[in-house]
């Protein structure tokens, strides 16, 4: 199991170059996060220049590219698969934070994003829970609970709370 997993990692890092930056197309831009999905099969690499890239694992190939942000992406994660009639959008749905405020998730198979959502600051981390909200932390350590069934922040939790 080792031995596949660093296989993988091994044909990943053709991808990128030393430092946290990767290559594409003869342009470098840092590498902000990472995020394998839920199968292990892709992984979606967000950067400096706005864009989240999916890689599919095995080949270490481009396969997807989308805008995240207007600015510098930030942090991405996968919709989880499994639970409330989510097989049919598993692996195809990504949450992604950028340095512009916003939470955008995007659809692979629309290819397109199907929500924009202001989180009215700069968010560091994205993570999709089981309940089908999306969290998000600001730089401040408050936490933004955004429902996925309107798209809009349903709840800010401060540190203090």
């Amino acid at each position: 199991m080792f031995a596949a997993a660093q296989a993988t990692v091994d044909r990943l890092r053709a991808c990128w170059r030393g430092g946290g930056e990767h290559s594409l197309g003869g342009a470098t831009k840092r590498v902000n996060f990472s995020a394998w999905s839920p199968s292990g099969g892709d992984v979606a690499v967000v950067s400096s220049d706005g864009l989240v890239r999916v890689y599919d694992a095995q080949r270490a190939a481009l396969t997807d590219e989308h805008r995240a942000s207007k600015d510098a992406a930030v942090a991405v994660c996968w919709q989880p698969t499994g639970g409330r009639g989510r097989s049919s959008r598993a692996e195809h749905v990504l949450a992604c934070v950028g340095s512009d405020a916003h939470l955008v998730v995007l659809d692979r198979r629309a290819r397109q994003a199907v929500a924009d959502v202001p989180t009215g600051q700069l968010c560091t981390n994205v993570v999709w829970a089981a309940d089908d909200s999306v969290v998000c932390r600001d730089v401040d350590g408050a936490v933004r609970v955004v429902d996925a069934r309107a798209w809009a922040v349903a709840r800010r939790i401060t540190k203090f709370e």
